[in-house]
């Protein structure tokens, strides 16, 4: 929507303010990402809820201020090239998905788009998407060292080779950060020792939820140290690769069950958690001291 647009808008402003100060590398720049991108496309049905973690396209997610997407390819057995977010597949093919995004870089030529290559599934699964690429004129980068000492500049310029605005493609070259304990549903094995931070009433035996009132904020404790750690020093300032803070909920077999008892859902857990409001405030307020890419679910919930 246009207000979820605006206050993305504001937030990467905020971000982006010493553009004009100096020339920033790409690792130097803020980009908001969606999170397995490529689950937009799934239908909404019990399985699908615990897969879904954005609620539109591609397109959709680029309307609402998303600037990048993590793209996990998979070549099925008939040679088709779609996507997967773990073991659902995503019958989208990609070169439909990438005709999607060059259509709207076209329309919005001075905005630059990262596509983020990973966990390419199939036999010659990276092979077949850098034809797809080709194809499409669209520009990749997988070779890592390229990005050493290589500016936002030089990335406009590399991607404006493709005339379709700023589309540019990466093959791995970022650091995520993945840290699995950060995790909506949490009990006390989950918690391995996390300071508890005094929260009074709320008993090891039970189940600490990121949106229900009495224990809310343990999980949520959790979700900002992890950020504001992984914020607090500038990163992979010599090879250049690109580095992120992943700003949505992990998932682990159990916590799947604890979301299913809850009637719950990845886009949900996002919403009723209000995590993607709650960041723009943080960010506003200059909570995060050096931000690369910031990775969302449900981006276009702010």
């Amino acid at each position: 929507s246009s207000s979820v647009f605006a206050v993305f808008a504001v937030a990467a402003a905020v971000l982006t303010v010493s553009f004009v100060r100096c020339e920033l590398m790409l690792n130097e720049v803020p980009f908001i990402f969606s999170h397995d991108a490529a689950t937009g496309y799934l239908k909404d049905n019990i399985i699908n809820r615990w897969a879904k973690t954005q609620s539109t396209t591609l397109s959709g997610q680029l309307d609402c201020g998303s600037r990048g997407f993590d793209l996990r390819p998979k070549v099925l057995d008939d040679g088709s090239v779609v996507m997967h977010h773990g073991d659902v597949i995503v019958h989208e093919l990609v070169r439909d998905a990438m005709v999607e995004v060059l259509n709207w870089t076209s329309h919005n030529p001075d905005e630059l788009v990262i596509v983020y290559v990973t966990d390419c599934e199939g036999d010659g699964c990276e092979g077949l998407v850098r034809d797809i690429f080709t194809n499409l004129t669209l520009p990749y980068i997988d070779d890592c060292s390229v990005l050493s000492n290589f500016s936002y500049s030089h990335a406009r310029a590399m991607a404006a080779k493709s005339r379709q605005g700023l589309p540019l493609a990466l093959f791995g070259c970022v650091d995520e950060q993945y840290d699995p304990s950060i995790e909506c549903y949490l009990t006390s094995s989950t918690l391995d020792g996390f300071d508890l931070k005094g929260d009074e009433g709320i008993t090891m035996e039970e189940v600490y939820v990121c949106y229900e009132p009495k224990t809310r904020l343990v999980p949520l404790n959790k979700f900002w140290e992890y950020l504001i750690e992984s914020t607090s020093a500038p990163l992979h300032v010599n090879d250049g690769l690109l580095w992120m803070a992943q700003a949505h909920w992990q998932y682990s077999t159990e916590s799947v069950s604890l979301g299913l008892l809850h009637d719950s859902s990845i886009l949900d857990d996002e919403s009723k958690s209000r995590t993607n409001a709650m960041l723009v405030g943080n960010i506003t307020s200059h909570a995060f001291h050096f931000v690369n890419i910031v990775e969302l679910d449900n981006v276009c919930d702010g």
